[in-house]
């Protein structure tokens, strides 16, 4: 599909030459003959996008696929922004973005480096310089983390973002990015491969009249959750799975809060005497006692209507009746108001686990057995449920800046006149930081008991008092290098640099061992004679 020069300012960004990943990928497609999973030819099904006659169009078949597809896309969205305003799945949803995104003590919302394989390539001077770059992209074109933060959280209840890139009037760098809105966007595919992207106003409403926008793949910078339906464009999100649930922990409290309305009034009992009457007369009777404590009838002498109006007496006033010298007679009692729901309330606990399973949210971040409020925990024994929350989000986390930020930082080098050098994607190691508190426990606790069992161990090294044919001490069983390798998991490369490092603090030590030996010498001496010659005055 050819996409080039879509719109005026489609030519700043197609002035540079294709980065290494994207040659990668393109080489990639020529050598490969299996068919991708996704085979839809978009440029025909969304009714003639980029067809080679000069990208006609054909509205009755735009109106078909907008109204099958993305009026389906509108509605989805819109639904997961409803679940949203939940409190329960708010919480949720919070949370993750702290898990995922979070400044850290020097107010950074992301870390910058080289990735360890290619750290050789760049010198100190280049470094500093793309770090400058980053930077700005970080705190000028996104504006900052507290912006940063507001993508993301948007991110995950929208399930996909297109973010346009916005450069300045030369088309030298990047200045803003804007956030496109998902429901009236698309990603074009063919063959599998993204060639570009559209914003069409008729996926709102098929009755408008704006004009579509097209996109190049370096205008947009585009990221999904990672999970589809029929296609790629029919993107799901990490709501996706509580909208079942959801739906039932809704309904449950609408009829717990009918049922505690309609209970909520206190009634009264009339117990009628009516003696020995037969079923008429007491009927009658009955009626006759109703309508003197429910309501009275009054004639309206401007109309001549009888009318009815509640008896206020029955609501505020004591109700007096007689007995009999045997105790027969009429009596009032009243029936409470029901509050209990009688175990309904476990059902409504049930939806909502239901609810945080499906968002894969822990229960002690939200709620204890007892259903109140939850504490910190620093022990570095921590639940499965809790360590997969984490490892979710700091994947989210990281396919997020993948897609999103990284793809803006090489777009800005790509505008600024960087060499071709530096637009490889897989230089550069980009990751957002999060709440990593619980890591971090769960880290140390690691590490402690790491050292008991190192200190443990200790014994079972080969030493140059062990290793002697003829030592008494109890032969060496495990090897340092076993223990580097099988039990502390280094590679090679860490335990060479362990080791380099281990000779240097070592020399280092010495060193300064020594100088301040040779320094304490002379003093040391004095002190000696000072000492004797006041014992000698004594």
């Amino acid at each position: 599909m050819n996409l080039n020069f879509l719109n005026f300012l489609s030519s700043n960004f197609l002035k540079n030459e294709e980065d290494a990943q994207t040659l990668r990928e393109l080489e990639a497609k020529n050598n490969s003959i299996g068919l991708d999973e996704d085979q839809t030819n978009w440029s025909a099904a969304a009714g003639g996008w980029g067809a080679r006659n000069g990208d006609s169009v054909n509205p009755d078949q735009q109106s078909i696929l907008f109204d099958a597809v993305f009026e389906n896309k509108k509605q989805r969205i819109a639904f997961y922004r409803s679940m949203f305003n939940y409190p329960l799945v708010k919480k949720a949803v919070l949370v993750m973005v702290n898990e995922m995104c979070k400044p850290n003590a020097d107010n950074e919302i992301a870390t910058f480096n080289i990735t360890r394989a290619f750290a050789d390539q760049f010198n100190k001077t280049e470094y500093k310089s793309l770090k400058k770059e980053f930077d700005y992209v970080i705190n000028c074109v996104f504006g900052g983390s507290c912006q940063i933060r507001n993508m993301v959280r948007r991110w995950l209840v929208d399930a996909e973002q297109f973010v346009e890139n916005c450069p300045n009037d030369e088309g030298t760098k990047l200045v803003g990015v804007k956030i496109l809105p998902a429901y009236c966007s698309l990603v074009i595919y063919e063959e599998g491969k993204a060639t570009g992207y559209i914003q069409d106003p008729r996926m709102i409403d098929l009755q408008a009249t704006g004009d579509i926008k097209k996109f190049t793949l370096d205008q947009i910078s585009y990221s999904d959750y990672g999970m589809w339906g029929a296609n790629r464009n029919d993107v799901r999100g990490h709501l996706d799975a509580a909208i079942r649930p959801l739906n039932q922990l809704r309904a449950i409290e609408d009829a717990l809060t009918v049922t505690r309305i309609n209970r909520a009034p206190e009634r009264r009992l009339w117990n009628i005497f009516i003696g020995r009457k037969n079923d008429a007369a007491a009927t009658a009777m009955i009626n006759d006692v109703k309508n003197k404590y429910r309501k009275t009838l009054t004639i309206n002498p401007v109309t001549g209507m009888i009318e009815s109006s509640k008896n206020v007496q029955s609501f505020t006033e004591d109700i007096f009746v007689g007995k009999t010298d045997q105790g027969y007679g009429t009596t009032v009692e009243p029936i409470k108001s029901s509050t209990e729901f009688n175990g309904q309330m476990d059902d409504v606990r049930m939806f909502q686990q239901q609810v945080m399973d499906a968002l894969i949210f822990p229960a002690q971040r939200w709620a204890n057995s007892e259903g109140g409020g939850t504490q910190f925990s620093v022990s570095p024994e921590q639940e499965v449920n809790e360590i997969t929350f984490q490892e979710m989000c700091r994947e989210l986390g990281q396919r997020y800046c993948d897609q999103i930020i990284k793809h803006t930082f090489l777009v800005h080098l790509k505008l600024a006149g960087f060499k071709k050098k530096y637009l490889d994607p897989a230089l550069y190691n980009i990751n957002l930081n999060g709440a990593n508190s619980f890591e971090k426990i769960r880290q140390l606790g690691v590490w402690e008991k790491m050292g008991g069992i190192l200190g443990q161990l200790q014994t079972m090294l080969p030493t140059l008092a062990n290793a002697k044919p003829d030592s008494e001490e109890p032969k060496p069983l495990i090897s340092k290098q076993y223990l580097y390798e099988s039990i502390l998991h280094m590679s090679d490369s860490d335990i060479l640099k362990n080791q380099q490092w281990i000779n240097q603090e070592s020399e280092a030590l010495l060193d300064v061992a020594k100088a301040a030996k040779d320094e304490s010498a002379p003093e040391d001496e004095g002190e000696d004679l000072d000492g004797a010659d006041d014992d000698i005055d004594f």
